[in-house]
């Protein structure tokens, strides 16, 4: 909430037998880049707005910059997202 996001999280599980797909999109245009969290150390930060979706054992938390000149002049502000595994020995 403190980023601007809804503070609920919708999970998706296929209850079938078979192999199914969903679809994800994101409410303006724009680029949707996959990120292997495990070959990246675990952990991502980035702007509001900009997670989609994830598989089961991700956690997204609140993040704050530390560098004044990023939050005021670096375009995403002083609260990000910080998207991490939940397990890290996962890794």
């Amino acid at each position: 909430m403190v980023t601007g996001e809804s503070f609920f999280i919708t999970l998706f599980v296929n209850g079938g037998s078979k192999k199914s797909r969903i679809g994800f999109a994101a409410p303006y245009p724009g680029k949707i880049i996959p990120l292997d969290l495990a070959k990246m150390g675990g952990t991502f930060l980035c702007q509001k707005d900009s997670y989609l979706c994830s598989a089961n054992g991700i956690d997204i938390d609140v993040a704050f910059t530390r560098k004044i000149g990023t939050g005021l002049f670096g375009g995403e502000g002083f609260i990000l997202q910080k998207i991490h595994l939940q397990h890290p020995f996962m890794i």
